[in-house]
């Protein structure tokens, strides 16, 4: 598996969803991308149940690639 370009899928669609939000209010405030983060985090318990390690990594992974992008 090519971890870049996987995560290059899932960054993708991220920003679509940005994209969408924007065009919906001029800046999502705190509340709007905090539901973008919890749909997410929903979707990811879901699909890993009780898998908390799992879950750990995803969050770490995409703090550390976040932290790591220079904003």
């Amino acid at each position: 598996m090519n971890i870049e370009k996987e995560y290059k899928k899932g960054y993708d669609a991220g920003i679509k969803s940005v994209d969408y939000l924007v065009k919906k209010k001029a800046k999502p405030n705190i509340h709007t991308m905090a539901g973008l983060l919890t749909s997410i985090m929903d979707m990811s318990y879901f699909i890993y149940q009780k898998d908390k390690k799992t879950i750990d990594k995803i969050v770490s992974f995409a703090k550390n690639k976040a932290k790591n992008n220079g904003y």
